[in-house]
Order: structure tokens, then sequence, then C-alpha cells
């Protein structure tokens, strides 16, 4: 997201007053609403923060009086800027909005109180066609596939080790104290071992490499345990186990570069291909609901389009980055 984007989203929550609510109500009025916007917004955590802090400080400023002269003083003194002349200017600012007035509230030394777990959050985030290894406080690497975000607490790492996620993810985990992985849709945790997170869309689907892992649903919270190789899907809203045979473990796919589905919808097969390839893809609504079983290789836009469109009768037509997906023409 650009400057320019983030701006606008930092002002319009700035401009709400629910949002402003939320905040002074020690996050009380509204939780519900804005907890759920913060976990869709992960990766604006940064700004939410700032946005955050904003708001403390003019509620500060609001409810005690501000020594405008000393605030200058102080400004003056560690911006080494000549502010005399712009002194008049500022007691008049003052009485306009409060958003002004925050800009100087801001420079007073107090301590803000946050939301348990969030002032203390390291966000990470990947973009489109994007990869992204992040190494954890313990040592831990979590590798973060296309439009995939995570969130954590470094500061209280040692004392629960916790990583809100959305989107597909690896996790390589250190051994130690319990591991939980969380999303809207599960949370996944261990002590020690490695495994893939897909939760984006109507998908939940754990993988477990190495060690142990339980999967429990949101909801429903029915949970299970896997072992190395066994898959864990979610259907209807409970969790169904492939066990990982001998000769057959469920593999990570992914990891090298190959994209697999089972009795999925045409739509989100293409989905998965514009993430991986920053492509646009055009198909008619006839097609959308196609079930499709096969898979694509990460790497050469035209071989995949091929995998995919060709075992269900369907051509398409590649204009820059533009793929038109028809019917073949017989």
């Amino acid at each position: 997201m650009g400057n320019k984007d983030l701006h606008e989203f930092k002002n319009n929550l700035l401009e709400d007053d629910s949002f402003i609510s939320w905040v002074k109500s020690e996050f009380v009025i509204d939780d519900v609403q804005w907890s759920a916007f913060v976990d869709d917004h992960l990766d604006k955590m940064d700004s939410i923060n700032e946005c955050i802090k904003l708001v403390r400080n003019i509620d500060f400023a609001e409810h005690h009086s501000l020594d405008t002269e000393a605030l200058w003083t102080r400004i003056s003194d560690s911006t080494a800027y000549d502010v005399s002349q712009e002194k008049g200017k500022v007691k008049q600012l003052f009485s306009l909005n409060w958003a002004i007035a925050v800009l100087a509230a801001a420079c007073i030394a107090m301590i803000i109180i946050f939301k348990p777990g969030m002032s203390d959050s390291h966000n990470v985030s990947t973009g489109i066609a994007e990869e992204f290894v992040q190494t954890l406080p313990d040592g831990s690497k979590v590798k973060l596939n296309a439009e995939t975000s995570i969130s954590f607490n470094e500061h209280n790492w040692n004392k629960e080790r916790i990583v809100h996620m959305k989107g597909l993810a690896f996790f390589e985990v250190k051994k130690g104290s319990k591991f939980s992985v969380q999303s809207d849709k599960g949370i996944v945790e261990v002590l020690g071992t490695s495994f893939s997170v897909n939760s984006r869309d109507n998908t939940f689907e754990v993988i477990c490499k190495t060690g142990k892992v339980e999967v429990t649903s949101a909801g429903s919270e029915s949970s299970v345990t896997l072992l190395p190789g066994d898959k864990s899907l979610l259907k209807n809203g409970l969790l169904e186990i492939k066990d990982g045979h001998d000769n057959t473990p469920n593999q990570i796919t992914w990891l090298e570069g190959i994209y697999t589905f089972e009795d999925v919808e045409l739509q989100h097969v293409l989905k998965e291909l514009e993430r991986q390839f920053n492509v646009t893809t055009f198909v008619s609504d006839e097609f959308k609901g196609i079930k499709y079983t096969g898979f694509f290789r990460k790497g050469n836009l035209n071989d995949a389009l091929y995998s995919i469109t060709w075992p269900l009768s369907l051509q398409y037509n590649l204009q820059g980055n533009k793929a038109i997906i028809t019917k073949i023409n017989k």
C-alpha cells in the first residue's frame, strides 16, 4: 500500500466516531466490530497503532490544560527550529478541531496504554507473487506465501508463542513451550514441529510434516491430532483427516512451487493463479463453478494456464497480464 493510501486509511480511522469511542472506552464500546476490523487488517497494524496513539493523545489534551508556551519551547529545543512566529498561529489552530490539536499533544511525554498484545505487535505481509521467510524471536521460521500476513508480540514471546495469520504459510517451530498459530478459521498448536497452514478464502487446511500437530476449528471447536504426513481439512464446519500412509503421505507441494487442487471450483483455482503470477483472469460465469482436479507449477504462466484449462476443454488467450479463458471451439 502506498503512502497516499496509508494516509487516507489513517484519516478515515481518525474521523470515525465509533473508532474514537472504542479507543477512549478502553476497547469496550463496539469491541466486536473493531476487533474484527483489526483481524482483517493485520498488515496495517502499525498504522492502526498510530491512530490509537493519536486518539489517546488528543484525549489527554482535551482533559488537561495545555501549556502551549512550554510546548513550543520543547519543540524549539528538540528541533533547533525558530517557532516564535508560529506561536500565535498555533494558539488559533488549537481551537479549530481536535485533529490539529493532536499534533501538538503528541509531543507531550506520557504513558500510553494499549489493548493487550497490540502495541508490541510485529507485522509481516507479502504481496502478489511474493514469498518471504520471517525468523521469530526464538529462531523458529515462517515462510509466507503470496498475499499472506502474520503478526506476533515480540516482547511477550517468552511467555506465550502466538502467531496470528491470514493466508498460506509454512512453520518450522523450535522446541519449547506451546506454540500457537491462530486464524479466523481455527487454531494450530504444537511444541516443536513443522507444518503448513492454509487459511484463506473458504479454506482451512493443515498438513503436518514433522512432529505432532493439534488442530482446532473456530466455532465448532472440533479438534484433531495430526502425525507426519497427515492432513486436516475443514468441511461443513467439521475437521476431516486424510491419513498420511507410509507410501502416500500428504505433501506440502507449494514449497516446491506446485499448487494442487482436488475437486475445487475453477474460480478458486484461477484466484490462486492470479495470486502467484500477478495476472488477471477473465472467465464467464458459466465456467466459474466447474470442478477442477489437477495442479499448476509456478514459474511459467503459459504452462500453468494450459495445465488448468486443457483438462476442462477450455482455452486461454494471454494478452499482457490478462488471461481470457473461453470454451474450445470445435
